[in-house]
């Protein structure tokens, strides 16, 4: 798309590229475009920004068109390395019964005595399935739920320790389970507490949970603070 230097543009009008190039005889606007603005690059590094549906004049600016091309390069690679990193960020990890504060304060405080030292307390979630909910969790999302303790498993073989958890919400685990402390030193993961295959039954705690998408970032997908990961 080119332009003459004496027409008038509306912003609004141009294609959303990322980095886009106006201009002829040999020389250029070099600008890029935002969610909501539209940022002209100066010959002298600086960027004016116009809002998209501002009808502005612009000047042929004094870029050669070999400049143009290295200009956009850099600008498109800068982009693309921090559109993959945030989009990584924001991907889904796991969905899960998220525990309140407090009720992973009330949960930590009846089993603390049989935590053994030096061990990375979690007490954090019950995991329904990894990724983004799946079609058996998406009517609960956002859901608060009361769960059921109703056992409890020290394992030493797998550096673990969990309680098992009673409800009737999906779970892609055999046994439903919030892991509540990890033997982090000598290689234990949360995930271990899946190979647990006994629990002893103890009286039953209810505790309460919201159902949420935590992401990769820590952060929960709909985004409450209560229960950031």
């Amino acid at each position: 798309m080119k332009f003459l230097e004496s027409e008038t543009i509306e912003i609004k009008s141009i294609p959303d590229f990322r980095i886009c190039v106006l201009g002829g005889n040999k020389k250029g606007y070099l600008g890029y475009f935002t969610k909501d603005n539209f940022f002209l690059i100066t010959k002298k590094g600086d960027e004016i920004p116009f809002a998209k549906n501002q009808v502005v004049f612009l000047k042929i600016t004094e870029f050669s068109y070999s400049e143009i091309s290295e200009a956009m390069q850099k600008y498109n690679e800068e982009w693309l390395k921090n559109f993959k990193a945030e989009l990584v960020e924001k991907r889904p990890k796991y969905t899960a019964a998220i525990l309140t504060r407090q009720s992973a304060m009330e949960l930590h405080y009846a089993v603390m005595k049989l935590i053994p030292e030096g061990w990375v307390i979690h007490c954090h979630h019950m995991t329904t399935n990894l990724g983004g909910a799946v079609p058996e969790i998406k009517k609960h999302m956002g859901n608060r739920i009361k769960l059921k303790i109703i056992g409890i498993a020290v394992s030493y073989e797998h550096k673990v320790m969990a309680v098992k958890v009673e409800h009737d919400i999906y779970s892609k685990n055999k046994t439903k389970h919030i892991t509540i402390a990890v033997d982090k030193k000598n290689g234990g993961q949360a995930v271990n507490s899946n190979d647990i295959s006994y629990y002893t039954m103890i009286e039953p705690l209810i505790i309460e949970a919201v159902v949420d998408t935590v992401l990769n970032n820590g952060e929960t997908l709909l985004g409450s603070e209560q229960y950031k990961a």
